[in-house]
C-alpha cells in the first residue's frame, strides 16, 4: 500500500511539474487551438508545450506498473482525456477502441492512443471491467483536467483529445466527442 501511495504521490508531483512547464509554453500558443476541432500548427511553442509530457509517470487502473509517457515519445500519439461521469466520453470509447485496433493493424501511420482518466481510480476500474478497451489508460485524477487545459483545453471540458506528432508538435485538438471523420483527418495529418 505504501508503494502505491508513493507511486501516486510521484505521479502527482510529476503532473505538477508538467503543468508548470506546459503552462509557460501554453501562454505562447495560438488561441485557435482552444475549442472544437482544430488543425493546430506545428510550431516551436507547441514543441515546448509537449516536451514536459514525456517526463510523466502515471498510475494505471490495474495497479500494476505505472505508465511512463516517455515510451510514446517519437511516435504519433493521440491523448484522450476522459472520465466515467462524462456521457460523451463513455459514448466515444468504442470508436476510440476500434480506431486503436485499426491503427495497430496498419503498417504506415500507427497512431498510438492513450486514455488519461480525469477520474477516481475506483470508478475507472469499474467502468473498464464492463467496457474493456485495448489501448492503455492512465490515471491522473481530477488533475487530468488541469493537464488538458495546459494542452489547449481552455474550458476544461471533457472529452478532450490532442494529437501529438512524432516531433512533439500538436497537430490537432478537439474539445468534445470525436467522430470517425475526425479520426480519418488525424491519419492524414500524421501521414503528411
Amino acid at each position: 500500500m505504501t508503494s502505491k501511495r508513493q507511486l501516486i504521490g510521484a505521479g502527482i508531483l510529476g503532473l505538477g511539474a508538467l503543468i508548470a512547464g506546459v503552462m509557460t509554453a501554453h501562454r505562447k500558443t495560438s488561441a485557435d487551438a482552444s475549442k472544437g476541432a482544430t488543425n493546430a500548427g506545428a510550431g516551436a511553442d507547441a514543441d515546448a508545450g509537449t516536451q514536459a509530457i514525456w517526463s510523466l509517470t502515471l498510475p494505471t487502473p490495474s495497479g500494476g506498473d505505472a505508465l511512463q509517457l516517455k515510451a510514446f515519445q517519437g511516435r504519433p500519439l493521440l491523448i484522450n482525456f476522459w472520465a466515467t461521469w462524462c456521457a460523451p466520453c463513455v459514448e466515444e470509447m468504442p470508436l476510440l477502441d476500434q480506431f486503436h485496433q485499426q491503427e495497430r493493424a496498419r503498417q504506415s501511420t500507427d497512431i498510438h492512443l492513450l486514455g488519461i482518466a480525469a477520474d477516481k481510480a475506483e470508478s475507472v476500474v469499474k467502468f473498464l471491467a464492463h467496457t474493456p478497451v485495448h489501448f492503455p489508460i492512465a490515471l491522473a485524477g481530477f488533475d487530468g483536467i488541469a493537464l488538458s487545459k495546459r494542452l489547449g483545453n481552455q474550458s476544461g471540458g471533457l472529452p478532450y483529445s490532442v494529437l501529438i506528432a512524432k516531433n512533439g508538435s500538436i497537430l490537432f485538438t478537439k474539445e468534445g466527442q470525436l467522430t470517425a471523420d475526425e479520426l480519418k483527418t488525424m491519419r492524414k495529418l500524421v501521414e503528411r
